[in-house]
């Protein structure tokens, strides 16, 4: 019997609570589906794999009792030692099989008929599933570029990856039994309204540059709030800039109301608290945060950001880079410098952003042209994902 593909099927989207970026690649997987009249439930993996967080603190008890614990954060170095990284993928496969059953089994009882991940750890689990092992593919951000430590892949599930370079990550670093067929290059899920507005940013954004209007600066935490340090040396170096005009800073905090009352008490210190041209901003949910930021990329001139998923986002804004602190990152900052579309804040300072930026919009201007070169924009502009969802679903 011929498979055929109907919109009708369940399609479940699962991401896992480990940063902004794996949700952010989910919801906007749900767009494209959405946009091409497919219905799908975004789905956390934590709530759905009953017991998970346990598992994984048992695993690590059993480590720590073996004095590995500290070896095993050596993983997080750049170019940790293979032995490592073999040992940190074995760990994983432990924790997976663990959180298969009760995984399968909500699943099930959603009368899910295909799965789409983006992240490995829920891949995992389903790789150990009798029903869902050939229904699943995987959508990997982590392993982007060149120097990646980690094996974010499963054996048995389609891993859809990014770059070559991600390609040959995951093929060369693979164990466990990966196989060359089970990794295709389809690209990244990036929103759909900024796809479709790209040129016209890039239009506004050129006028700006070549102008002595205010320049739009977004400063953007991470998921789990870090570098309010950094935030605060951006406000507290570009205050006189951002009291003349010249500049409109946003200070996104995310989720995080505990980092807007900080920024917002720097700001009143500096003389700010009347500012119209500052805003320091919060939402009530991760989900508003993510589209509430995506609203903000398109009058943003410039994104100031940690190098996580939207070191991607090269060709939707130029943007300046927070030193990286995992391998992933470090990954991810190599692939927009190397498309030199960002620069790195340490090489800058945080406090000299604002001025920065205002007294070099010539270089602001090549980071937003070099960006437009950004293959993996044109791959989604090809609907180079979107056909990868179809055939797997059709497999």
């Amino acid at each position: 019997m011929v498979k055929t593909e109907t919109k009708s099927n369940k399609i479940a989207i699962i991401y896992y609570n480990a940063g902004l970026g794996h949700l952010r690649e989910a919801l906007c997987v749900k767009d494209i589906l959405k946009s091409n009249n497919y219905n799908s439930d975004l789905i956390d993996f934590n709530e759905a794999a009953e017991g998970f967080y346990a598992n994984i603190g048992n695993i690590y008890e059993k480590m720590q009792k073996n004095g590995l614990s500290k070896v095993l954060s050596m993983a997080w170095w750049r170019n940790p030692p293979d032995f490592l990284v073999k040992y940190a993928n074995k760990i994983e496969r432990e924790k997976e099989k663990q959180a298969t059953k009760s995984f399968e089994k909500y699943l099930v009882k959603k009368k899910v008929d295909f799965v789409i991940t983006t992240h490995f750890f829920a891949a995992g689990a389903l790789a150990f599933s009798k029903i869902y092992k050939g229904k699943t593919i995987n959508i990997c951000v982590d392993n982007m570029w060149k120097n990646s430590a980690w094996v974010y892949s499963v054996p048995g599930i389609k891993t859809i990856v990014p770059t070559e370079e991600s390609f040959r990550n995951v093929y060369l670093n693979g164990i466990f039994g990966l196989k060359k067929k089970d990794i295709v290059l389809a690209g990244h899920p990036f929103p759909p309204d900024l796809i479709k507005e790209k040129m016209n940013m890039h239009k506004r954004r050129l006028k700006k540059y070549n102008s002595d209007s205010a320049l739009n600066i977004l400063v953007t935490t991470g998921g789990a709030g870090t570098n309010e340090r950094e935030m605060s040396q951006i406000l507290e170096g570009g205050k006189d800039i951002v009291k003349s005009g010249n500049v409109n800073l946003v200070l996104w905090c995310n989720h995080h109301s505990w980092m807007k009352e900080k920024l917002q008490e720097k700001a009143n210190r500096f003389g700010l608290s009347r500012c119209n041209n500052l805003k320091i901003i919060c939402t009530k949910t991760k989900i508003d945060a993510i589209y509430g930021l995506h609203d903000q990329i398109k009058d943003a001139d410039l994104l100031v950001t940690k190098p996580g998923e939207l070191a991607m986002y090269g060709g939707l804004t130029p943007l300046y880079l927070f030193e990286p602190t995992s391998s992933q990152e470090y990954s991810l900052a190599d692939f927009a410098y190397e498309l030199k579309c960002a620069l790195p804040v340490k090489k800058i300072r945080a406090k000299n952003i604002i001025g920065y930026a205002d007294s070099h919009r010539r270089e602001l201007k090549r980071l937003a042209e070099n960006g437009l070169k950004n293959p993996l924009l044109g791959m989604q502009e090809k609907d180079v994902l979107l056909k990868e969802i179809r055939k797997s679903m059709l497999a």
